[in-house]
C-alpha cells in the first residue's frame, strides 16, 4: 500500500507529492484544485494557474498572469509578481529565460491607455517550477505509518527529534510514487527513471533551444527592420567566420564583460571590428541588443559606426567600423605608447568626445546617456580623432559629466582613473585630484610633456 495520491483536478494529474487536501499528498507541498483547475498560491496573496505537472522530473508549469486591465504592467504587479515561500519545497528552475526586447526608441515613451513598446510574452509553456524530491513522511505513533506499507516509525537518523515512516530493511524509499518498495526493484526503478528523466530533458532543452534560436532571430530581424533601413547590412555567419579566420585568437582585439572583439577583413577589402557576446550570457547578449536598437538610430562622427550585424546564432554579432589606434588609455597609461599626445591633440580629443557625448543628450529624442564614459573606451583613429564606444546606454543616468571630467583629468596629468600603485587614499583620481586642488599644488600633478 502507497500514500494517498490526490486525485486529478479536471485533465492535470495531482501526483505524489502534491497535495490538494488534507487526505492525500504531503502537507509541504500544497496546490490548490478549484473547480477543474490546478492552482499554485504564492507570497503576497498571488495565484497561478497550473498547466502541467511532469512527476518524472518533478515539474510543473505555471501560466503567467497577463496585463493588467489599461496598463502595460503585468495582472501582479501590485503583488510584486511571483514570489515563492523559501520556507516550501517549490524553486524557479534555471531554464527560464525571460528577455524584454523594446523596439525603436521613439516607441520607450509610455503614452496613457496604450502599450508603447513591444512586450514579448513569457517563454511557451509558461513558468517552470521544480518541486524537491520527498523525504518519508512523518509520524508520531506507529499506527501513523499504517498507510505506507513496509515502513516503521523510527527516529529520523538526520534528526533525533523527528521520526519518520521510515522503510523495512531490504526495502527502500521512493519519492517520486512514494512507496517502499523492494531493493532490486528500486534500483532497475531508478535506473529507468533516470534513462526517462534524461531523455525528457533532453528532449526539453533541444526543444528549448530551438525556440529560442527562431525567435532570437525573428526578433532581432523586426528590430532591426523598425529603423527603417538605417542599418547598413545584414552580414551572414559564413561572410563573418571568412573575415575574422574562424574567429582566431591572432585576431582578438580584445575581451571584457560582454565578451570578445576580433578584427576581420571583408571580400572587399574593409577592415572590421566584430563584437561578439560570450555563450550563454545573457547579460552580454541584452548589451549587444540594446547597443543595435541605439546605434541604428544615432549618427556622429565621434561615435563608432556600425556597419551592420550577424543574427543567426544565439550569440548575435556586431560589425564595426574598424578604429586602428588603440584606445585613448593606452596612449596615456602603457609603458609602451604608440604616440605622445602633445597638448592641442589632447584637447581636440576632449573636444571630439564631448561632442559625440553632446550629440547623444542634446540632438536625439528622448536623450540618452552613455553611463559608461572611460579613456579606455574612446578609440583614435588613423588621424588620433576622438570616437566614443562600448555604448551601455541608459535614458536616465546623467552620470556622463562627471565621467567626463575624469577623462580630462586622465588627459591633464596622464595618470589612470583608478590606481592602486597609489596610497589608499589617493586610488581614485577624483579624489586624490581634489585635495591636491585644495592644496593649491595641482601643476604638480600636470603631466610633465607640458611643463
Amino acid at each position: 500500500m502507497a500514500l494517498k495520491v490526490c486525485h486529478n483536478c479536471g485533465r492535470i494529474p495531482v501526483p505524489y507529492p502534491l497535495s490538494t487536501g488534507p487526505d492525500c499528498g504531503g502537507p509541504w507541498y500544497k496546490v490548490r484544485c478549484n473547480e477543474g483547475t490546478l492552482w499554485l498560491d504564492t507570497l503576497n496573496g498571488s495565484s497561478y494557474e497550473i498547466s502541467s505537472v511532469n512527476p518524472m522530473t518533478q515539474t510543473l508549469i505555471i501560466v503567467p498572469p497577463g496585463l493588467a486591465k489599461d496598463t502595460c504592467m503585468a495582472a501582479d504587479f501590485a503583488t510584486q509578481g511571483i514570489q515563492l515561500d523559501e520556507n516550501l519545497p517549490f524553486n524557479i528552475t534555471s531554464t527560464n529565460t525571460v528577455m524584454l526586447m523594446n523596439w525603436a526608441i521613439q516607441r520607450l515613451m509610455p503614452i496613457v491607455g496604450h502599450c508603447q513598446f513591444a512586450v514579448v510574452k513569457w517563454p511557451k509553456p509558461g513558468m517552470e517550477i521544480q518541486w524537491l524530491l520527498p523525504r518519508e513522511p512523518e509520524c508520531k505513533l506507529p499506527e501513523n505509518c499504517i498507510g505506507l506499507s513496509n515502513s516503521m516509525c523510527l527516529t529520523d537518523p538526520g534528526n533525533a527529534r523527528l521520526s519518520r515512516c521510515l522503510c523495512k530493511p531490504g526495502f527502500q524509499w521512493n519519492s517520486i510514487q512514494g512507496i517502499c518498495q523492494g531493493a532490486a526493484i528500486a534500483a532497475g526503478a531508478i535506473i529507468i527513471g533516470l534513462i526517462v528523466t534524461i531523455i525528457i530533458v533532453c528532449k526539453q532543452r533541444k526543444h528549448r533551444e530551438r525556440e529560442a534560436e527562431v525567435s532570437l532571430t525573428n526578433s532581432h530581424r523586426d528590430l532591426l527592420s523598425s529603423n527603417s533601413g538605417k542599418l547598413a547590412k545584414f552580414f551572414t555567419m559564413k561572410e563573418i567566420s571568412k573575415a575574422t579566420k574562424s574567429f582566431s585568437k591572432g585576431n582578438l582585439l580584445g575581451s571584457g564583460g560582454f565578451g570578445e572583439v576580433f578584427k576581420g577583413i571583408l571580400d572587399d577589402g574593409t577592415t572590421i571590428a566584430v563584437k561578439r557576446s560570450k555563450l550563454g550570457n545573457t547579460q552580454g547578449i541584452d548589451q549587444i541588443i540594446n547597443e543595435v536598437r541605439i546605434l541604428c538610430q544615432v549618427n556622429h562622427r565621434n561615435l563608432v559606426k556600425l556597419l551592420g550585424c550577424c543574427v543567426e546564432l544565439q550569440q548575435p554579432l556586431l560589425i564595426y567600423e574598424y578604429i586602428p589606434n588603440g584606445t585613448l588609455f593606452d596612449h596615456l597609461h602603457t609603458t609602451c605608447k604608440m604616440t605622445t599626445l602633445s597638448w592641442h591633440r589632447r584637447l581636440r580629443i576632449a573636444y571630439q568626445a564631448a561632442q559625440g557625448l553632446a550629440y547623444l543628450h542634446s540632438s536625439v529624442v528622448p536623450p540618452i546617456y552613455h553611463r559608461d564614459v572611460k579613456s579606455s573606451n574612446i578609440l583614435l583613429d588613423e588621424n588620433l580623432d576622438a570616437k566614443v564606444s562600448d555604448l551601455d546606454f541608459e535614458l536616465t543616468d546623467k552620470s556622463d559629466v562627471y565621467s567626463f571630467g575624469v577623462v580630462l583629468l586622465e588627459l591633464l596629468t596622464s595618470k589612470k582613473a583608478v590606481d592602486f600603485n597609489r596610497k589608499e587614499e589617493d586610488v581614485n583620481l577624483e579624489v586624490f585630484a581634489m585635495k591636491i586642488l585644495k592644496a593649491e599644488r595641482f601643476m604638480d600633478v600636470i603631466d610633465p610633456c607640458f611643463k
